[in-house]
């Protein structure tokens, strides 16, 4: 019969894991026939153990795996959490403020303008050293002039042809030039 997946996650006793680990080892070190039987009597000795000293592995293990779980990386992890949902309040109020004055301005007919807001600040541009003569930046300039001319020819030519579609065909001009004469020669 299969087993349905769930995302349930089952906790186990704090120090179950400590004496579990416990018995493992003595099991691995004695090599018992039965281990059940081993596992019993191993109990036993320990619920002795702890009656008579008062020492409880159990709780002992439970210490442990709170100071290795409770410890300064964990509280750094909080508070790395914490912070973060403080920032988000901030922004989250931030905008919601924005948009509530917006809504007054609105309602007042008075939006605000885009010359009242702060500009944006300007970052200074990166100075960039560029060797002239390098063959690679000589033939990328030669290519970006190309790419350049190209353009402006074709706007040239659909300049004229803009030009040239509007406006009337012209008139034909009458020839008004002397006409040479032509002579008849003999042979």
């Amino acid at each position: 019969m299969a087993v349905p997946f769930s995302n349930t996650r089952l906790r186990v006793p704090r120090g179950f894991q400590t004496v579990l680990e416990g018995l493992v080892r003595v099991i691995l070190r004695e090599q018992p026939a039965d281990i059940p039987e081993f596992a019993a009597k191993y109990f036993e000795n320990l619920l002795d153990v702890r009656l008579e000293t008062g020492e409880d592995p159990a709780k002992t293990g439970s210490q442990m795996e709170d100071r290795y779980y409770n410890d300064k990386s964990f509280e750094n992890q909080q508070n790395k959490a914490d912070h973060e949902n403080e920032a988000a309040t901030t922004i989250q109020s931030t905008v919601r403020g924005h948009q509530a004055k917006k809504q007054v301005a609105e309602i007042k007919g008075n939006p605000r303008k885009e010359q009242e807001q702060e500009p944006a600040p300007v970052e200074e541009e990166e100075e960039i050293d560029i060797d002239l003569n390098d063959p690679e930046v000589e033939k990328a300039a030669v290519k970006i002039q190309a790419g350049f001319k190209g353009f402006k020819s074709r706007k040239q030519q659909t300049e004229q042809k803009d030009g040239e579609q509007p406006g009337p065909a012209p008139e034909p001009v009458p020839e008004t030039a002397p006409l040479e004469e032509e002579e008849e020669i003999d042979i």
